[in-house]
């Protein structure tokens, strides 16, 4: 099997083909409303690790722009949103200042797929202005990666849960608030989605 599932060509096909409910009539949408509900003049999001953009569907009246590995980029989120707009970036090499120019930086299931969870999460508080929403993220008394198979393939990805100390403290050390957090999913204690505010 081949790791790094997400940075593989072979992953592209297995987006396009899936067969899930659009995010918007998902069971875990609610979490992100609730989140999003806490902001206030938010005019742009970027949508960090986009896949095929349907976030980007129910961004209304705001600047949408999506983010992800140049093949996502172009042989998913071009071939099924061709008409939003893109950044093609790996969170791993790029410099992610490009982050600043956005009010939201949304997250769904991005840091969750990280092998360096809060390391990562650091790099992207840093440079962001306003908010920051993460989206079904484990969160847990220890931090530690298990591997799974996405869309139940012969690929490897990482799963990762955070610890809930290691992430208050990259939170506040970032100078960020943790405004709101709620359940991903109403009886799945462990995936929470929340809201993170720039301190003042």
């Amino acid at each position: 099997m081949q790791k790094d599932a997400w940075k593989n060509d072979e992953i592209c096909n297995l987006v396009l083909n899936r067969k899930f409910a659009h995010m918007a009539q998902s069971d875990h949408f609610k979490s992100i409303s609730k989140c999003f509900e806490a902001t206030s003049d938010v005019k742009s999001i970027i949508d960090v690790g986009c896949g095929n953009a349907e976030f980007g569907d129910v961004c209304k009246n705001v600047r949408y722009t999506g983010a992800d590995l140049p093949h996502i980029i172009k042989k998913v989120a071009l071939v099924q949103r061709p008409s939003f707009n893109y950044i093609e970036f790996d969170v791993d090499k790029d410099d992610l200042s490009f982050l600043n120019n956005y009010d939201l930086v949304f997250m769904n299931g991005f840091i969750s797929e990280m092998k360096n969870p809060i390391e990562t999460l650091a790099k992207i508080l840093t440079v962001s202005k306003k908010y920051v929403l993460v989206h079904r993220q484990d969160v847990g008394e220890t931090t530690y990666l298990e591997e799974y198979t996405p869309y139940d393939q012969n690929l490897i990805a990482t799963n990762s849960t955070v610890s809930r100390n290691e992430l208050q403290k990259t939170i506040t050390d970032c100078g960020f608030t943790l405004d709101h957090m709620c359940n991903s999913f109403s009886g799945l204690g462990s995936k929470k989605t929340f809201l993170l505010k720039k301190d003042d």
